[in-house]
């Protein structure tokens, strides 16, 4: 069975400013430990046993394959790029595009 402790239940009961009796808190307790319980017996299980971790959207790979190539030099690197000013860009200003 799941883990559940009553002061856990308790203490959320308190933050959210109901009181609750000892019946009631150990019946939440159980209530909550069975719907773990519910849960983890529907989640896949590895060879060993292991309950499996998944993502909540299935998807495919959609990077491409890394395929090895040339390098590509500085100079054609950096042949778009801004003025320098030593070891910075200098990177225009553009007015039009500052709301």
């Amino acid at each position: 069975m799941a883990c559940c402790k009553g002061e856990t239940i308790g203490a959320l009961a308190a933050a959210i400013r109901i009181a609750i009796g000892d019946a009631e808190r150990d019946a939440l307790c159980e209530a909550v430990a069975a719907a773990w319980d519910a849960i983890d017996a529907r989640l896949p299980q590895n060879d060993a046993g292991i309950r499996e971790t998944f993502g909540m959207i299935e998807g495919r790979n959609a990077f491409r394959e890394d395929i090895p190539h040339e390098r590509t030099g500085r100079s054609d690197m950096l042949s778009n790029a801004p003025d320098r000013d030593g070891r910075a860009f200098l990177v225009p200003f553009d007015r039009k595009a500052t709301p």
